[in-house]
Order: structure tokens, then sequence, then C-alpha cells
């Protein structure tokens, strides 16, 4: 049984059964504030949801982008990554757009590569090796000046790198978190990224600690989650990653063993 798994179907039924009822953007969900979320592995065991069968593919090629400082919708597509196409499209930005030029803007990959001129990725790796007991080891997304600029304001906002030994940990803040589709995603990406930036700096990815500013559940959702904390989680697959690369492909994280419930499918709210 996965640990971590557990906590987040406790999570999810806390929200749903606790939480209060908010009229968002996008319909009327769930919510709790100031959660948390732990997820501590044994080594070599990768954290994906067991209890409904995922894709990770899609979300290593998000990250794939993201790396390279992805703007254009067509650079996610070209790593396998198509699921930004429904927000760039609802952007008015793109109005009248055609479908291979619709632009993105400058969302988590660009202000990791380029915040105001600062290339936070390449800072992350230097502090790692220079000054690993470092409290400063920290990327962020949330740049007022270009909110305007992005065709959706970033939910994951800041990650904070920690050297413990030969070991690489990592926290992340996010001030507004989807708990059915969005999180079980970004848990992915960001232990993808844990075990990539661990590898370029000769440590090994250990944990994540997630906090959540608005953590909610839309109610549209909530029938099919229902029927998904219900499962009993099974072990999380060990990974191997190839380690010879300085740049991230999807292609370079093989998940073994992965075994899992059938798919629950989401609807994507935009």
């Amino acid at each position: 049984m996965s640990l971590w798994e557990d906590k987040y179907l406790r999570l999810c039924n806390d929200v749903m059964n606790f939480g209060y009822r908010e009229d968002t953007r996008v319909g009327p969900a769930r919510v709790l504030l100031g959660q948390h979320l732990s997820i501590n592995l044994e080594p070599r065991r990768f954290p994906i949801l067991t209890t409904r069968k995922m894709y990770p593919k899609p979300i290593f090629g998000e990250l794939s982008a993201f790396l390279k400082g992805a703007t254009m919708n067509r650079q996610f597509e070209e790593e396998g990554c198509n699921y930004w196409k429904p927000n760039a499209r609802a952007w008015s930005f793109n109005d009248g757009v055609l479908d291979e030029e619709l632009v993105v803007g400058k969302v988590y990959g660009y202000q990791w590569r380029n915040f105001n001129g600062v290339d936070q990725y390449k800072e992350v790796l230097r502090l790692i090796k220079e000054d690993p007991h470092s409290r400063r080891i920290i990327m962020t997304c949330w740049n007022p000046a270009d909110l305007k600029d992005m065709c959706l304001p970033p939910c994951h906002i800041i990650v904070q790198f920690h050297v413990r030994g030969t070991r690489l940990n990592a926290t992340i803040y996010m001030r507004s978190v989807d708990l059915a589709l969005g999180l079980p995603a970004d848990i992915v990406l960001y232990y993808a990224l844990l075990i990539h930036v661990a590898n370029q700096s000769g440590l090994m990815a250990e944990n994540l600690n997630f906090f959540f500013g608005n953590a909610h559940i839309y109610e549209i959702h909530i029938e099919k989650l229902r029927e998904q904390v219900n499962r009993e989680p099974k072990i999380s697959p060990l990974y191997f990653y190839c380690d010879w690369h300085r740049t991230f492909s999807p292609a370079h994280i093989q998940l073994k063993n992965y075994e899992h419930h059938e798919a629950i499918k989401y609807d994507l709210l935009v």
C-alpha cells in the first residue's frame, strides 16, 4: 500500500466532507484552506496515483517544455503534452489565431528561465553545488509584471530545494489546487523535476512537501472522486532515469511495475 497516496485520498475526503462551498469562475467547488501533503518514498519509488490510471508521458513532456522556457502551445505539443491548448484557445490574446500559432505566454517555464532576465533554473543548480545548505534555493513563477501576458496565472508558484546529505528534497507552495485533476499531475511533474535536478547535482531524489493556499474539489468531479477514494492504493512503481543527459526529455524516465486501477476521466474546466 502507498502511504502517501492514502494521505492524498484522506485529504480529498476531508475537502469533500468538510469543505465550504465556493462559487468559482468555472463552477461551484468545495474548499479547505491551508492544507498540506507530504510525500515520503522509499528509494527509487515514483509517486504516481494507483487508484486510477495515469498517463505520465504528457506530464514529462510538459516539464520538458517548461525547462526550455516554452511560450507557444506547439512547443508543448512537440514534447507530447496536449493539454495547454484549451487554456490557450480560451485566452482573448489568441482570438483569430490558427492552432499552430497559439500562444500560452510567459507561463511557468518562461519564468523559470527568464524571470526579469534571471535564469532561476541555472541559479538553483549553482546554489546546490556551491551553497547546498542555503535556504534560498528557490524558483518562483509568480511575476506580477507578467500576469497579463499569461493564458493562465500559475497555480504552483514556488519550489524550494533542500539538500540533506546526499539527498535532495523539495517544498512546493500552490496558491490554488484542483485536487481531483490538477494535483496528481503536479506531483508527477515535480518529482520528475526533483529527479532531474538531483541528477544534475550528483544527488538522489528524496521527498516532496506540498502546501496549499486553497485546496478545492469541483462539485462536477465529486461523484467520480468518491468512487476513487474507495479504491485500495497499490505500491508506488519503481523508476529508472537515463542519467547521462544534461537536458531533460520525457524518454529519460521510465516507470516499472506500475500497477493501477482503471482510468477515471475528470473534465478539464477552463
